[in-house]
């Protein structure tokens, strides 16, 4: 993946939307969410469902945490997570 696509992934996922819901992954307990959309590079082609995401948790109590979902219709993903100041949040596919 290009730094330009990882960047619009995360962008996506910070922003949220209209995407659809697939099943959240959840950490704790959650009270906020994180959500987004795959999008396909190639002109004209469908983004398949099913592509795996994860959500690297940075700080809080445990310094390192991981979630895993994978991507319902039209690429959509979401994470339920705590709302957490200290807390930084990335997505990787």
């Amino acid at each position: 993946m290009t730094r330009t696509a990882g960047a619009l992934l995360l962008a996506l996922a910070l922003a949220g939307g209209a995407l659809g819901d697939p099943p959240p992954a959840s950490a704790q307990t959650p009270d906020g969410e994180i959500r987004g959309r795959i999008i396909q590079g190639s002109a004209g082609a469908p983004t398949p469902a099913g592509i795996p995401v994860q959500l690297i948790i940075l700080g809080g109590e445990s310094g390192l945490e991981t979630l895993d979902t994978v991507s319902g219709e039209r690429g959509a993903f979401r994470f339920e997570v705590p709302a957490d100041p200290q807390r930084s949040y990335v997505v990787r596919v």
